[in-house]
């Protein structure tokens, strides 16, 4: 049986009424995460950014919510800290984060924010809270709906089912009863078993390997169990693990 992903629309309103920001002493802090495709750091006036607590502030962090992700960081890189401090008995290891990254694409075209493509985001802490140091990397997840709607080398993208269809892959006609959906494994990360799989509600988990983030592919485990492969032994213990995590 073919499940859907959910599609929400949200009705345009005006914003708010905010305080003018010249009223505020201005302090908010801004970290620059340099990328492959990054060509020169960014640039901001103090009067771009108000207090941290004010209104203001807080609209501007929920416009960013939506923001799409035009770069991607395959070499880790060490992140800045600005302030305070790792616990001391902070454990060493690596966050996991995905999420829909891709909104808007390079043509003004924008999809559903939950059928955004999946970004990948991973902060490691090779030594814990013992040296502080924080390591960040990030990808998209290479899906064939990725590869459909990238150009240009993989610097740009052009969604090819923008608006109330963002959902499907490209059909002449598209009608959601006979199209299937695209899988932008967006929902959740898992790691299990020394691997590493992104995951959405209507597709097959993809894999990919948790050191470099480069996508290895789709993964059926229930056709593996079935051959005597090496995936789980039921479809029943799998969901039992996955819901579980």
């Amino acid at each position: 049986m073919l499940a859907f992903h959910r599609q929400l629309f949200f009705c345009p309103a005006a914003p708010p009424r905010l305080p003018p920001t010249s009223s505020f002493s201005l302090r908010r802090r801004i970290i620059a995460i340099p990328t492959a495709f990054t060509t020169s750091s960014p640039k901001h006036s103090a009067s771009e950014h108000p207090e941290p607590d004010s209104a203001s502030a807080a609209f501007q962090d929920y416009q960013l919510f939506f923001a799409s992700q035009r770069a991607e960081c395959p070499v880790p890189l060490p992140l800045r800290l600005v302030e305070g401090a790792l616990p001391a008995d902070f454990p060493r290891g690596t966050y996991y984060l995905v999420g829909p990254g891709m909104i808007t694409d390079d043509h003004g075209l924008t999809v559903n924010f939950f059928d955004g493509h999946g970004y990948l985001r991973a902060f490691r802490f090779p030594g814990g809270g013992a040296d502080g140091d924080v390591l960040y990397s990030a990808r998209y997840v290479e899906t064939e709906a990725v590869k459909e709607e990238r150009e240009d080398g993989g610097r740009k993208w052009r969604f090819v089912r923008p608006g109330f269809f963002s959902l499907f892959k490209a059909r002449r006609w598209p009608v959601p009863s006979i199209m299937k959906p695209k899988n932008v494994a967006n929902t959740c990360v898992l790691r299990w078993g020394g691997r590493l799989f992104c995951l959405w509600e209507g597709g097959r988990p993809y894999e990919l390997d948790p050191e470099s983030l480069s996508t290895i592919g789709p993964v059926d485990f229930f056709s593996a169990a079935e051959e005597g492969g090496d995936g789980l032994k039921t479809p029943e213990r799998f969901s039992q693990i996955l819901f579980r995590s």
